[in-house]
């Protein structure tokens, strides 16, 4: 049986900081998606999978904080 990813969820209590560590280090160009003035997170698509990187407080109770010494 093969298993397919469609998505990769991310929290961090820094995501366009996060974004950018994937940018300069992976070479992973996300972009900003969600609505202007609300709920924002960072977004690559990439053949069929996505990476998005979420603030931990606003995605989910159990993903704030975030874990020491991450971003």
């Amino acid at each position: 049986m093969q298993t397919t990813f469609r998505g990769i969820f991310l929290t961090s209590g820094h995501p366009a900081a996060t974004a950018d560590f994937y940018r300069r280090v992976a070479g992973l160009a996300h972009e900003r998606a969600g609505e202007e003035g609300g709920y924002a997170y960072w977004r690559l698509d990439r053949g069929g999978v996505q990476l998005a990187i979420h603030e931990a407080g606003a995605f989910a109770d159990h993903a704030y904080p975030p874990l020491a010494g991450s971003t």
